[in-house]
């Protein structure tokens, strides 16, 4: 059994099989939760008629008011994380004009020069979501809009471990350091698949383990206990509220729609390759 974050990561896996002339012998596979890519912003410095369209600013639209507002950019390292990945390729085709089209090479660059200068002007590390909430949670970083998905960001504002040096026993961040959430309604988002391989006999205790925590996790229990966890069900709808996120809840919002953008691959000085290829991607309208 495998529970990747992104059906991305079953797809390289199955693709270097495939290169060794082997078979990913998947038995069952099917979205388990999701999460979409988000923009956290500093709640209390958002200005008020810029929370009020957090859901109708493209990233394109939203990157050019956090810009507007003199604030830095930090998007988890591309090489290191799916949600880098994700991020990137939404960001370029936003910036491209949508889906089918190429992104114009200069305003990519800008895109990257301008994280760059902000993870360094924010002493940021180059890593995951984690490692950048983590470093947001010591309070003394200047004003920056963070890339995060809505499970990672919730969890910030709750005060939960994110990893790392941010384990347990930590306090929730005081109102003025939470953040706030803009959904970009061309944003992608992570599916977390469930993962059962076919290996071994049906019979083996292993398999009827896996088999049964499958169809657990399928029932209502098993719904629940992802939605305690921050995560949306497998179609994308999210059914809790959160106030500790400030003014971004949870919202209903209908299953994800699945599109096909760019393929986006490492390319070289850790940057994103848009190559128009097939890889699916996983579109969160919100």
């Amino acid at each position: 059994m495998w529970l990747p974050d992104s059906s991305l990561e079953v797809d390289d896996v199955a693709s270097d099989a495939k290169r060794y002339a082997n078979v990913l012998p998947v038995a069952d596979s099917w979205p388990m939760a999701s999460s979409p890519v988000v923009l956290g912003m500093p709640a209390t410095a958002v200005p008020e008629a810029m929370a009020t369209g957090r859901r109708n600013l493209s990233w394109t639209q939203v990157l050019s008011r956090v810009d507007e507002l003199g604030w830095g950019l930090v998007r988890p390292d591309p090489t290191v994380s799916v949600v880098g990945q994700l991020a990137t390729t939404a960001m370029y085709v936003s910036a491209a004009g949508g889906p089918g089209r190429m992104p114009d090479p200069v305003r990519a660059r800008g895109i990257e020069q301008r994280i760059e200068r902000s993870l360094d002007k924010g002493s940021y590390p180059l890593g995951d979501s984690a490692a950048l909430l983590c470093r947001q949670r010591r309070g003394d970083a200047p004003p920056t809009a963070i890339v995060t998905t809505e499970q990672a960001l919730v969890r910030f504002n709750q005060g939960y471990p994110l990893g790392g040096e941010c384990g347990i026993g930590q306090p929730p961040p005081s109102p003025e350091a939470r953040l706030l959430a803009f959904y970009p309604p061309d944003t992608l988002g992570l599916d977390h698949p469930f993962i059962r391989f076919g290996w071994g006999d049906p019979a083996d205790p292993q398999t009827a383990a896996a088999t049964a925590f499958g169809r657990w996790l399928r029932s209502g229990q098993g719904k629940e206990a992802l939605l305690h966890r921050e995560q949306r069900s497998g179609a994308g709808r999210g059914v809790r509220a959160y106030p500790a996120t400030a003014r971004a809840p949870v919202a209903d919002v209908g299953p994800i729609r699945r599109s096909p953008p760019p393929r986006a691959g490492p390319a070289r000085g850790g940057r994103l390759r848009l190559d128009g290829g097939t890889r699916r991607h996983h579109r969160h309208p919100v």
